[in-house]
C-alpha cells in the first residue's frame, strides 16, 4: 500500500490556483492508505514561495489547492501522516501580464541636450512585483509629459529588445523642446 503523488499542472501562471493531487491507493483489505486525516496531516514541501492554500480529500484523493504568487521552475513533494509521499512533481510558474502600478521607468541621466537622445530603462513588473519577461512594450506608450500634462513631441521613441530579463531601453530621439518633464511609459 502507498499513496501517489499525482502533478495535473505542469505550468501556471502567478496569481493562478495550482492544484496538487494525492491519490490514495487501497490496501488489499479495500481500506484507504491515507485512512482519516486532518488538514494539518498533509505537508507540501517544496522550495516554491506561496504554496499555502486549502486542502480536501474526496473519493479517496486529497487536493490541495495554492496561489503562487513568485515565478521560476519549482519541484515539489508532499509528506502525509510524516511520511514521504512517492513521487515529486515539477511546475513552471511563468509571469502574468504587466501592471502599469507596479511597472517602473527610470533614466540614468536628470538632464539631456535638446536634439540629443534621452535614453532611459523601463522593466515591466506583475501585479505581485515580478519581474515579467513576456512583454514586447510597443513605442507608443512612452513620452515626456511636462509640467502642465502636456506631452512633448520627440521624432522617434525606440524600444530595444531586454539586454536584461525584463529591462527595456527606451530612447527618446531628437529631443528638441527645452524644460522639465517627466518620462512616462
Amino acid at each position: 500500500d502507498h499513496v501517489d503523488l499525482i502533478c495535473p499542472d505542469e505550468q501556471v501562471r502567478v496569481g493562478e490556483t495550482l492544484m496538487i493531487l494525492v491519490n490514495d491507493v487501497r490496501k488489499s483489505d479495500g481500506s484507504s492508505a491515507l485512512g482519516s486525516f486532518a488538514a494539518a496531516d498533509v505537508n507540501l514541501v517544496s522550495v516554491a514561495p506561496g504554496f499555502i492554500g486549502s486542502v480536501r480529500l474526496v473519493d479517496h484523493t486529497l487536493f490541495a489547492e495554492a496561489v503562487v504568487s513568485k515565478p521560476g521552475s519549482w519541484n515539489y513533494a508532499s509528506t502525509v501522516f510524516g511520511k514521504k509521499v512517492d513521487g515529486n512533481c515539477t511546475v513552471n510558474i511563468i509571469s502574468n501580464s504587466a501592471n502599469a502600478d507596479k511597472s517602473v521607468i527610470w533614466c540614468g541621466q536628470a538632464t539631456t541636450v535638446v536634439g540629443e537622445p534621452l535614453s532611459c530603462t523601463f522593466e515591466a513588473r506583475d501585479k505581485f512585483g515580478n519581474v515579467v519577461t513576456s512583454v514586447s512594450p510597443q513605442p507608443s506608450q512612452f513620452m515626456l509629459i511636462n509640467e502642465l500634462q502636456s506631452t512633448i513631441p520627440s521624432s522617434r521613441v525606440e524600444v530595444s529588445a531586454p539586454a536584461d530579463k525584463g529591462k527595456f531601453e527606451v530612447i527618446f530621439e531628437d529631443t528638441w523642446l527645452s524644460g522639465e518633464y517627466t518620462v512616462q511609459g
